[in-house]
């Protein structure tokens, strides 16, 4: 009785064990980046606050030296070149628009396209690598972009 008491024991271990490997397999981490061109995001933090809720500003690099998003009232477009860990994101203009912004929003995304424009240096990394100061985990995989003021993206 004893026996049969043990297998049962380390058979009910081994379905446990069984179950959490493979629930481990099939939920694998985002793998960071690692080159911008070809990846978009969404902003998470700005200057320590994340932005309004409606219309995240948006930005993706393109792999022709691109930049483009939403920037919270208007799309925009621009351009960008890297070496190494610096960054320069240039002619940044926006997309003439019918639409009427809040002037909250219209100010948010007035900041928000100083920041590009101010980048210079840029890092991607797992949450546990760069998260802004005092925030909640916002992505398993961010880009953080640091010039005039620091600004944190989650992956798209």
């Amino acid at each position: 009785m004893r026996r049969c008491l043990i297998r049962l024991g380390l058979l009910i271990g081994l379905v446990v064990l069984a179950g959490a490997c493979s629930r481990a397999a099939t939920t694998p981490r985002p793998t960071v980046p690692a080159a911008l061109p070809g990846t978009s995001w969404t902003l998470g933090v700005q200057a320590g606050t994340a932005p309004a809720a409606q219309g995240l500003p948006t930005i993706a690099f393109g792999t022709d030296g691109t930049v483009s998003g939403w920037g919270g009232c208007t799309n925009y477009s621009g351009s960008f070149s890297v070496t190494g860990s610096s960054i320069s994101i240039t002619q940044l203009t926006k997309q003439s628009s019918s639409a009427t912004c809040a002037p909250e929003t219209e100010s948010d995304e007035t900041e928000f396209l100083a920041g590009l424009g101010g980048a210079t240096s840029w890092q991607t990394g797992s949450t546990d690598d760069v998260t802004a100061p005092g925030e909640e985990a916002l992505a398993p995989v961010k880009l953080v972009l640091t010039g005039s003021e620091t600004q944190y993206f989650t992956l798209d």
